[in-house]
């Protein structure tokens, strides 16, 4: 009979796909401590704090927001780049949740910054 043994959602993550394997396959993987990152979970992440985008312009805001629409990774990566230049601690935030394609928590950060009025910025 076919069946299902195991289930995984989007977005991806090799370490889960490779606990997978590991389980059904009966593998056991030897890692190299030196070299192997810390994971953090989705759930650890957290979300973005809107008043975090308070330092960046409009213009960087709108164009990370469309690249995220249309997954352009390329361009997510670039916008990203030049708010790392503006404002290191958000760029470095936004990284973090785009390398674990945490792509709907970039979004809900931008829109709950787009609803907020920022002292000396008019509202949109």
């Amino acid at each position: 009979m076919a069946g299902m043994d195991d289930f995984m959602s989007k977005p991806y993550h090799a370490d889960e796909i490779y606990d997978s394997m590991a389980k059904h396959l009966g593998l056991k993987y030897i890692y190299d401590e030196e070299k192997k990152a810390p994971q953090i979970s989705s759930k650890e992440l957290g979300s973005i704090p809107a008043s975090a985008l308070d330092t960046l312009s409009e213009d960087l805001l709108s164009r990370l927001s469309s690249a995220i629409l249309t997954l352009d990774t390329a361009m997510i990566g670039g916008v990203i780049t030049e708010i790392s230049e503006q404002d290191s601690t958000a760029g470095e935030l936004l990284t973090t949740h785009m390398e674990r394609l945490s792509y709907t928590t970039i979004l809900q950060a931008l829109d709950e910054r787009s609803k907020r009025v920022i002292p000396g910025k008019k509202a949109a």
